[in-house]
């Protein structure tokens, strides 16, 4: 009887100790079902899911409420702009007292700061295909250039920031001038031309091409009139073969043509209920109008 007490205590006393230890290594460890910048970025795969959450920032910029399109346009003399519709952006007294103008800003930065998160990353991890590691890593380089292109067009010279940084060290940084701005995104479009495909097939088609990025550049040069610069660049892409006009101009409104020879670069969209459309264009019908919209 002693010794079978003397057994059960042992073994009482193994299984609290295997607890206690198990206990331990359960709580020092990262949770498994969260994703932090710790767990992160440790293989390829995380790559290809963070240069999407990238893309995915330019839906709704492009969307109804989004700025990419409504800021523009609503300056024109021919449109009549209801009030609130852009943060006063019609009249030219823009401000950030609204919803449209802020929130254009902060999709640019939340663009530029899961860039640069993928940028300061990505050398430190080994990828099966080499090829794929530096088509992303040419994808958040144009996207960053892309959407500091769009803050110094929109907003003159902003903040320049090249690398992940905490909310103390990004309050740091002052703010660029328009020709410091437009200069880095052209640095980044330069060293995303190498790294880029000539073109995506399959899933991959709407990604950012070798030649949408040198299209960016192109766009660049002649916002600062610097058209001896953008020439070269918009003779390759059409040399390349790779575009013509469409052969209809309805054409270009027609979804089936999507990532056709007529489209160097789209926002991708989605039919279908799933949350991935638009319905910005919606917006241009005449009130109340019920009908087809076409093809």
């Amino acid at each position: 009887m002693k010794n079978y007490i003397k057994s059960i205590a042992l073994s009482v006393f193994c299984l609290t100790s295997v607890a206690f230890t198990g206990c331990e290594d359960f709580l020092t460890e990262d949770p498994q079902s969260q994703y932090s910048a710790d767990t992160f970025y440790k293989q390829d795969s995380d790559f290809e899911f963070a240069i999407a959450g990238v893309y995915a920032q330019q839906q709704g910029m492009f969307a109804y409420s989004g700025g990419a399109i409504r800021l523009p346009i609503t300056r024109a003399d021919e449109l009549v702009v209801g009030a609130g519709y852009c943060d006063e952006n019609d009249t030219f007294t823009d401000n950030g007292s609204g919803s449209v103008i802020p929130g254009y800003w902060n999709s640019l930065y939340t663009m530029i700061y899961r860039s640069n998160a993928i940028l300061d990353k990505i050398d430190e991890v080994e990828f099966k295909d080499a090829t794929k590691k530096s088509n992303i890593k040419g994808e958040a380089l144009a996207l960053r250039a892309w959407a500091y292109y769009n803050l110094g067009i929109n907003f003159g010279g902003v903040p320049l920031i090249d690398k992940t940084l905490s909310t103390p060290e990004t309050k740091k940084i002052a703010r660029s001038t328009q020709a410091e701005t437009l200069a880095f995104a052209a640095a980044d479009y330069k060293a995303a031309i190498d790294l880029l495909p000539e073109a995506w097939t399959g899933n991959g088609l709407g990604r950012v091409t070798k030649y949408a990025a040198m299209a960016g550049l192109a766009r660049l040069y002649m916002f600062e009139s610097n058209f001896s610069s953008a020439a070269p660049l918009l003779k390759s892409i059409i040399d390349s073969g790779k575009y013509k006009m469409a052969e209809n101009y309805v054409d270009c409104f027609n979804d089936a043509f999507d990532n056709t020879e007529e489209r160097v670069w789209e926002v991708q969209f989605m039919t279908g209920g799933l949350g991935e459309g638009n319905t910005f264009c919606a917006s241009w019908l005449p009130a109340g109008y019920v009908g087809d919209l076409g093809p």
